[in-house]
């Protein structure tokens, strides 16, 4: 079966217009035909730190002493050729910069939509809201403040929660072991320190995992658990991105400004596009399909 119609469906087992990982889908597919329980490592990244966000954390909270000494073990693991990156990102409030890895900013999100609706959402802030789940945080380490704000927000709201209704859509019953009470509080109030330490990620887990298994398992690089969809939106599939998101279907809404959409789109196919990029019209993308689907 064709990805838009195995999109479809997986936008079903949602009944909300979710556009973020669906490969757990077709892991939980080829499981279910040999086991009804398994256990997954949900909560390790979460707790321990390894996502973009935590590894940015410290080298960002300490960019200010690193401009003043040099030394480049301030921001590890990024490398002295990515400060330009940092810079960009540096920002005295840790919500600040955190707003920054947003697939659509507040000013894009405003420029998708029509001008009347554009009105109407004027009261509504993502960073609004993120600023204040951080201002309600309990941590003061760098990066335990982002693990928290995290581990409140995106951990359940959207890991927990794909990989529960891809799983089940199965009926496939998934079992997370990090999520553990004790384990969770154990962890929470480490150091930060302790999970990443000098630019490796989940460091107290590693050397922990180094009692049952070889170092060559334990610090092998980290593979995300993807499918191909940047390369298949960003390629083969051009024409059926260009058939859902196009002026007609966009009509029946009238949600979005046509214009931008295209312009989005066009700039997706003439080699400027990138991971966030595509994430922004995967997005469109997802919301057309669930529009059609349900309304």
């Amino acid at each position: 079966m064709a990805f838009p119609e195995n999109l479809r469906r997986i936008i079903q087992c949602f009944d909300e217009p979710f556009s973020g990982t669906v490969s757990t889908y077709f892991l939980a597919s080829l499981i279910a035909k040999h086991v009804k329980v398994a256990v997954s490592g949900d909560g390790a990244d979460e707790l321990f730190g390894s996502y973009l966000s935590h590894r940015l954390a410290q080298p960002l909270a300490r960019f200010d002493q690193y401009r003043a000494t040099g030394d480049a073990e301030l921001i590890l693991p990024f490398e002295l050729d990515q400060t330009a990156y940092l810079s960009q990102l540096h920002e005295d409030d840790d919500w600040s910069w955190r707003a920054k890895l947003f697939v659509l900013s507040d000013d894009e999100k405003m420029d998708l939509y029509t001008p009347d609706l554009a009105e109407q959402m004027r009261c509504f802030c993502s960073c609004r809201l993120l600023r204040r789940y951080f201002t309600d945080l309990t941590a003061t380490d760098p990066l335990n403040r982002v693990l928290e704000a995290e581990f409140r927000t995106i951990f359940p709201d959207q890991v927990l929660a794909f990989v529960d209704r891809l799983s089940m859509a199965h009926s496939l019953e998934v079992r997370t072991a990090y999520l553990d009470t004790d384990v969770v509080t154990f962890v929470a109030g480490l150091t930060g320190d302790l999970k990443i330490k000098n630019g490796e990620t989940k460091y107290l887990l590693k050397k922990a995992a180094l009692k049952y298994f070889p170092p060559e398992m334990v610090y092998r690089k980290k593979e995300g658990f993807l499918m191909p969809v940047t390369e298949w939106i960003s390629g083969e599939l051009e024409a059926y991105v260009r058939e859902t998101l196009s002026e007609e279907r966009l009509r029946r809404h009238g949600i979005f400004n046509q214009a931008r959409v295209s312009e989005l789109v066009d700039d997706l196919y003439s080699g400027k596009n990138d991971y966030r990029q595509v994430n922004k019209v995967f997005a469109l993308l997802v919301f057309q399909e669930w529009y059609d689907l349900y309304m």
